[in-house]
């Protein structure tokens, strides 16, 4: 590929929105990596750069990258001043882009098609399908091997200004293993969980155990979440999450991601469906859900219930997302859970008494969770907040937490 077909589409200075995650648009990646060389200040927008990561290989003076949830070439891009990190929650995001304060000029996305006419937005709705109605230009990787999954919105092919094909595997992302201490997360999160619930489930290793606990303790459940992948895969087959909750579909997301079996089960699969920010990240109507409960990891909590789920040190390390939304909305229905493992991989302390970077504010959280137990916070003033947090600390520092 030349990259003159996507090039004679660009201006300088154009910001460009690029598919995400397991349903990046690899080969238009490529013609962007090659026409952004030719022509100046290319901005590129990638939500998740989960996947490849060749546009944070080939960040640099021609072609800047922004994210909101950076994969580990990412933060090294990020970390020498190549690409940048964005702040707002996805909720944030669509908002700037329906009201035009985030201009996106172009956008380039992978996509199944339904029929002649009509495809699918691939393995990705949240920010894509609203920005492909108002870009200026749009560009159509049609990929037959990814997954048919149910969209409210499919994409007008003909809307498209650029369309090449692609017969590629899509990324998976792997279920992370389930520790012992992530099992005893499991059943405590499992334990505040009601039957008849609407979930949405986060991903991290701190949540690798519930899922096993959810179908071992509750019924009747329904799904609405950032990422249908594996864990909702299990969910429904296992009988857990059973409930309609759109349509026909029994879990509803932003994004599907997940392993080649799970590709597989979702092809056509009437029991999940895709959504855009618009719906699925829109904290009010899921605070008005019956039962909504959100369940997010984070990589630190303070004794006040604030969240740090973004840096360390000074080190970005993840994105705030679409958990901010979700926790916002918990907090208002049924509940909003952050789960952790009391330590890092170093032994120190994941709850501080003050953190040094705050991603979800204590009003948004409800219960803290670890390997030790549950502090339930809401209500709760600051020093019996303080001590219900410390409570759940690894043993070994809870007095250093109080003192």
């Amino acid at each position: 590929m030349s990259g003159n077909e996507l090039g004679a589409l660009l201006r300088p200075g154009d910001t460009v929105l690029v598919g995400t995650g397991t349903g990046e648009p690899a080969a238009l990646i490529e013609e962007l990596i090659l026409a952004a060389g030719a022509v100046p200040g290319i901005r590129a927008i990638q939500v998740m750069t989960g996947g490849s990561e060749r546009l944070a290989d080939a960040c640099g003076p021609s072609l800047r990258l922004l994210t909101p949830v950076p994969g580990s070439k990412s933060r090294k891009a990020i970390a020498e001043g190549r690409a940048e990190i964005l702040t707002d929650p996805m909720s944030g995001l669509l908002r700037k882009i329906l009201d035009g304060s985030l201009r996106i000029d172009g956008i380039l996305l992978q996509g199944r098609r339904i029929d002649a006419r009509h495809a699918t937005p691939g393995l990705i709705g949240d920010i894509m399908v609203p920005a492909w109605e108002r870009a200026r230009f749009r560009a159509l990787e049609l990929n037959e091997r990814l997954p048919r999954i149910a969209c409210e919105t499919p994409l007008d092919i003909s809307a498209s200004d650029y369309t090449v094909y692609n017969d590629r595997e899509p990324n998976e992302l792997a279920e992370d293993p389930v520790s012992d201490a992530a099992a005893r997360i499991g059943d405590f999160v499992a334990d505040i969980v009601p039957d008849g619930a609407t979930i949405e489930l986060g991903v991290g290793r701190a949540l690798a155990g519930i899922v096993p606990a959810l179908v071992r303790q509750r019924r009747d459940l329904a799904m609405h979440t950032g990422i249908v992948g594996t864990a909702a895969m299990r969910l429904i087959e296992a009988g857990c999450v059973s409930r309609r909750i759109r349509g026909n579909a029994l879990a509803v997301g932003a994004t599907v991601m997940g392993t080649a079996s799970f590709y597989a089960w979702a092809d056509n699969n009437p029991r999940i469906a895709l959504l855009d920010s618009r719906i699925a990240h829109n904290a009010d109507a899921l605070a008005a859900t019956p039962r909504f409960v959100a369940i997010n990891a984070a990589l630190q909590v303070d004794l006040q219930g604030n969240i740090n789920s973004t840096s360390h040190k000074g080190r970005v390390l993840s994105g705030v997302g679409g958990g901010a939304d979700f926790a916002a909305a918990g907090a208002r229905a049924e509940a909003s859970i952050i789960a952790l493992f009391s330590t890092d991989r170093h032994g120190a302390s994941t709850i501080l008494p003050v953190l040094e970077s705050v991603s979800v504010s204590r009003a948004h959280v409800t219960h803290v969770v670890t390997e030790h137990g549950v502090a339930a916070i809401r209500g709760l003033s600051g020093p019996a907040c303080a001590r219900a947090v410390a409570a759940v600390a690894a043993p070994q520092h809870r007095d250093l937490l109080l003192g």
